[in-house]
């Protein structure tokens, strides 16, 4: 199959605070042929992790009502998302060694280059699709 039909099958859930942040990243990953969703705080998120299972997650970690790291937490220790990319997104540097503890894929500091999210998002899965694993931390 190609990769328009492979991309096109593609889940992200986006989970940023600032909403116009949000959807300029849902903008950028639906124009490559990713499925976007957004969420906007923790509760949310758990809300749509319960029926949703992304290929991948850009993550903010300051959020209302919690924190990314309880997402990341949530995430690798549930078997149903162990091939889960995380991408932290995220102007709070001083989480990223918490977040690489974690199992994060990749932790970007913001302000971040959306023209970049694509490829990097294709680039985690084939590595992913090459080697059969995940970025998760036992």
């Amino acid at each position: 199959h190609s990769d328009i039909q492979a991309k096109s099958m593609t889940t992200v859930l986006i989970v940023e605070d600032d909403m116009q942040l949000g959807r300029l990243y849902g903008k950028t990953l639906k124009s490559s042929g990713f499925a976007i969703t957004l969420t906007v705080n923790c509760e949310q998120t758990f809300a749509i992790l319960e029926t949703m299972t992304p290929d991948a997650i850009l993550l903010d970690i300051t959020l209302p009502n919690g924190n990314g790291l309880d997402v990341i937490r949530y995430l690798r220790q549930n078997a149903r998302f162990a091939h889960t990319r995380i991408l932290v997104l995220s102007g709070a540097n001083h989480y990223e060694a918490h977040a690489q503890e974690q199992g994060v894929d990749y932790f970007l500091h913001k302000p971040v280059s959306t023209r970049m999210l694509p490829d990097l998002l294709n680039r985690l899965f084939a590595e992913a699709h090459a080697t059969g694993t995940h970025a998760a931390v036992s």
